[in-house]
């Protein structure tokens, strides 16, 4: 969610939201380090692009937060996110492509 600058997360909203009679909301995610200005800005492109609402979320903002992006610690082994079978994954059961 941090790879992609928090006015294109409002613009993919404010393209979904024009096809739809609610708001359905996508959360936009914010760096620690963004300032009001950062979110007034998000909120009048929000407004400027009529959306009928958003969300914002800046990381850190509350404590015991569900994810949270770390560093392994220094020479752990990194573990994959999770590993599941070809059946759920979408590939060939037969050939794994």
């Amino acid at each position: 969610a941090f790879d992609v600058p928090p006015a294109w997360h409002v613009r993919m909203q404010a393209a979904f939201q024009k096809h739809t009679d609610n708001a359905v909301s996508k959360t936009i995610n914010m760096p620690a380090d963004a300032t009001q200005s950062d979110v007034r800005d998000a909120y009048m492109l929000a407004y400027d692009l009529k959306c009928k609402g958003i969300t914002i979320y800046r990381y850190g903002s509350v404590a015991g937060q569900v994810l949270e992006v770390s560093e392994a610690p220094e020479g752990a082994a990194r573990e994959p996110f999770a590993q599941v079978p070809a059946e759920f994954t979408g590939e060939c059961r037969e050939c794994g492509t």
